[in-house]
């Protein structure tokens, strides 16, 4: 049996970031200002690798101490995601790279306040080339970081250890770069002690596309730095192409209580033969608790045609968590897909920070807005939470509120009822706001009649 839902997320379409000025945020807050240059390596055993440099800036009025020798400093994490036929998914990931001596730059133009030697100040920028965030030696395993608390040990257990070309960088199979039909992105997080609150924590992840050279499986970077932006959101951003966004993209974002955030990306194909594709994409920015089951109402049909895509963790000892795909249930007009649970398995494959897994199935139902639980993966704080997503379960007359096969004043008494509460119900444009197109559209299927 599932948790209760203890959180409802915010739906965001569209992140605006408005100007910053140094010292305008209180305490410490690191941002991925500008992802800018890229190194490609050598394949091995037909994978590919590479490593991106990039501009952080301050934007808190707090310096943030970059202490080598110790664990009080940031670190930072690449992965890398496409879309094609209609999803994004994730198809590369790497070790976390650890921060030392910062530059005290002003390339963010927001007024570098200069701290003590060693320290980012406030609106401060800092610098790292490609090839220097690509030091195996200065790479370390991703499950050995609290991204939430940011704790982690230092010297990590591989400090200093190189390997071959893609040894511990961000690396994805050859072959899931040589789609010419797919647009390609990388994500670049930090994560650090420094910042304390949650607006500072969850704003350290942005985003830019790739280009892939077809001939030599290299990359290269394409238009701007999609600044406090998750790659989850370049779906919605260029789902019908490069810079074409698709309207029909939901995403929701979850704080967790305590924990990180959560995005629940989600979209409905209609298939043209009276069944729907609907594909849902879940991603773990910096929740240490990690996600282990996701839960979907599929009012009145029987789910078709299941999909599920993970990842597959190369380097040890992060080799360790298991890459079993999850099992999926169908009960009580709910589809649910889970991993093992923590008590069972600790290396179990669970949305862990900085990934993102999909989830799909086919329905005869056209889509609503609805709840989708997700259940945390460990224990220690919520037990799950809850985010809008497009779900099957449209009726034959969408405009019949009450039921009862008429259409009168009692369904509009009812629809004003449900949009003052925005209920899910009533959301008819399925973009998780509550508007006037909303009541146009209610307008127009009561105006049409109940077949």
């Amino acid at each position: 049996m599932m948790a209760s839902a203890t959180q409802v997320g915010t739906v965001a379409l569209v992140l605006l970031c408005g100007t910053v000025v140094a010292g305008e945020t209180a305490g410490a807050d690191l941002v991925c200002s500008e992802i800018t240059s890229v190194t490609s390596y050598a394949s091995v055993d037909g994978y590919r690798a590479f490593s991106f440099g990039d501009v952080t800036c301050n934007f808190g009025d707090t310096p943030i101490v970059y202490n080598a020798s110790t664990s009080e400093h940031p670190v930072f994490a690449s992965t890398l995601y496409r879309i094609m036929d209609g999803r994004i998914e994730q198809i590369g990931v790497g070790f976390a790279g650890h921060t030392f001596f910062p530059l005290q730059g002003n390339s963010c133009g927001i007024g570098c306040v200069t701290a003590d030697l060693g320290s980012l100040g406030a609106g401060c920028s800092d610098t790292i080339g490609s090839a220097l965030s690509g030091s195996q030696g200065d790479l370390a395993p991703r499950s050995e970081i609290d991204p939430y608390s940011a704790d982690l040990p230092y010297p990590f257990t591989t400090f200093g250890v190189s390997g071959n070309p893609i040894y511990k960088r961000v690396k994805t199979p050859a072959d899931s770069l040589a789609e010419s039909s797919a647009i390609y992105f990388v994500e670049r997080q930090y994560i650090s002690a420094a910042e304390t609150t949650d607006a500072a924590r969850n704003n350290n992840a942005s985003y830019r596309r790739l280009e892939v050279n077809q001939s030599n499986g290299g990359v290269n970077l394409a238009g701007p730095t999609m600044q406090q932006r998750a790659a989850i959101y370049a779906w919605a951003d260029h789902g019908l192409g490069v810079n074409t966004p698709d309207p029909s993209v939901m995403i929701s974002e979850i704080q967790i209580p305590s924990d990180g955030v959560l995005h629940l990306g989600s979209k409905v194909t209609d298939l043209g033969n009276g069944t729907y594709r609907y594909d849902y994409a879940v991603h773990n920015q910096n929740s240490a608790l990690g996600v282990g089951s996701i839960r979907i109402p599929v009012q009145g049909s029987t789910p078709t045609s299941l999909g599920f895509n993970g990842i597959e963790y190369l380097d040890a000892p992060d080799n360790e968590i298991s890459s079993t795909a999850w099992t999926t249930s169908f009960e009580s007009g709910f589809m649910t897909w889970e991993t093992e649970d923590f008590e069972s398995n600790i290396n179990a494959n669970a949305i862990r920070w900085g990934t993102m897994y999909n989830f799909s199935l086919v329905s005869d139902r056209g889509p609503i807005t609805a709840e989708v639980e997700l259940e945390m993966f460990q224990t220690g704080g919520a037990e799950s939470v809850i985010g809008l997503a497009v779900t099957p379960g449209e009726v034959e007359c969408a405009a019949d509120l009450t039921g009862d096969g008429n259409l009168n004043f009692l369904d509009v008494s009812a629809f004003l009822s449900l949009f003052g509460a925005m209920d899910p119900a009533v959301d008819f444009e399925f973009d998780g706001q509550f508007n006037f197109l909303d009541v146009s559209a209610f307008l127009s299927l009561f105006a049409a009649g109940c077949p």
